[in-house]
């Protein structure tokens, strides 16, 4: 039986309360990230996809993810867009990037072609509404 995208959200959430018990960090973040971005890309509620990418993002500084940061970074600025805010999803402790230009170039000169090809889905997205 097919489940609805909005129905993964939910488990992604506990998925990382659980994740954390057992002391993996990094996975526990990343089933975080994927959270945020399959509830915004569902239709959640994009107050609160904010406040979820807000909170995630300090957390991950928190636990210096600097990679998921990034990731975090692009999904917030997505919703930002949005909902029409002028917030800077990159303004966090230890991200030396100024802005989500400067992240895609970054990107495309190391060879990280899954992040910056998320970073353009997020433009579509955007783009689409």
């Amino acid at each position: 039986m097919k489940e609805p995208l909005q129905s993964a959200t939910n488990v992604l959430f506990h998925c990382r309360e659980d994740i954390m018990m057992v002391g993996d960090v990094e996975y526990a973040i990343l089933s975080a990230h994927f959270h945020c971005q399959f509830a915004v890309l569902s239709g959640a509620s994009l107050s609160n996809a904010e406040k979820e990418c807000d909170s995630l993002s300090k957390e991950m500084v928190r636990l210096k993810q600097t990679q998921s940061i990034l990731e975090n970074a692009s999904i917030h600025h997505m919703v930002l867009q949005l909902i029409g805010s002028d917030k800077d999803p990159f303004a966090i402790p230890g991200i030396t990037y100024k802005d989500e230009d400067e992240v895609l170039d970054h990107l495309e000169s190391s060879g990280n072609v899954v992040f910056a090809n998320s970073i353009y889905i997020h433009r579509v997205v955007t783009a689409c509404f």
